[in-house]
């Protein structure tokens, strides 16, 4: 896509209005986790997550405040709605979906009465802390067999990886120091969006191009234990 384009714009294959507050096309075949930037307010229709076959996460930024959903996403396995949403239509289709993560205090009110048909046994939703029971007594949310509360984030959680600290460098990538052993990293927002959650071998970098700039919290998980700590994307 051209810059110099006067109606449209387009980021990592993905087409959007000028102002990249609107997704036009989601290509069918991208493959991998997806991070909605946070200029984007909404879609221009409810299928543009339709019959994605190679995606396996979403996050949505907290520009959103209704989101249509996802349908036929077959590798699709996490998604993350920011506490922004009040309204969600569904999630339909997604056999592989293992992981909802929902920052709303207050359930948000789904608009279809088949939004999780199919993954209530086998999918865990996530809820702040403090919020289980609105959600285990809020339909159709408390159709989900197994709602867990998310832990707050501070500090360094463990004194065995006091000797790992991370930053994010001039190309974009995490760099993550004194790491010897595989660890989950797990980045989120100022809100406590999850913004990235992936594997990591030993100290190789991780591509964060996709975040905006701004300051983000890093949690390292290993068998020696968890450490969490503040990093900013200039």
């Amino acid at each position: 896509m051209n810059d110099n384009n006067p109606n449209y714009s387009s980021q990592d294959g993905v087409l959007f209005n000028k102002e990249k507050t609107e997704i036009l096309h989601f290509p069918k075949a991208k493959a991998g986790d997806y991070v909605i930037p946070s200029s984007v307010t909404t879609t221009i229709d409810s299928y543009i997550f339709f019959d994605c076959t190679e995606l396996t996460s979403i996050f949505i930024p907290t520009s959103f405040t209704t989101f249509d959903g996802v349908w036929s996403c077959p590798k699709l396995t996490s998604i993350s709605i920011p506490s922004s949403v009040t309204e969600l239509y569904g999630l339909f289709n997604c056999p592989m979906l293992n992981s909802v993560y929902v920052y709303a205090i207050n359930p948000i009110e789904v608009l279809s009465k088949m939004a999780f048909e199919g993954i209530e046994q086998t999918c865990t939703l996530y809820v702040p802390k403090g919020s289980l029971n609105e959600y285990k007594n809020t339909t159709p949310w408390s159709w989900f067999t197994n709602i867990v509360e998310m832990e707050e984030e501070s500090g360094i959680l463990s004194p065995n990886l006091s000797g790992i600290n991370c930053y994010i460098d001039a190309n974009n990538n995490l760099q993550i120091n004194g790491l010897s052993s595989n660890a989950q990293i797990v980045i989120y927002n100022i809100s406590g969006q999850i913004m990235l959650n992936q594997n990591s071998v030993g100290s190789s970098p991780i591509s964060v191009s996709a975040l905006s700039k701004g300051i983000y919290t890093v949690k390292i998980i290993t068998q020696q234990g968890n450490m969490v700590q503040k990093v900013l994307k200039k």
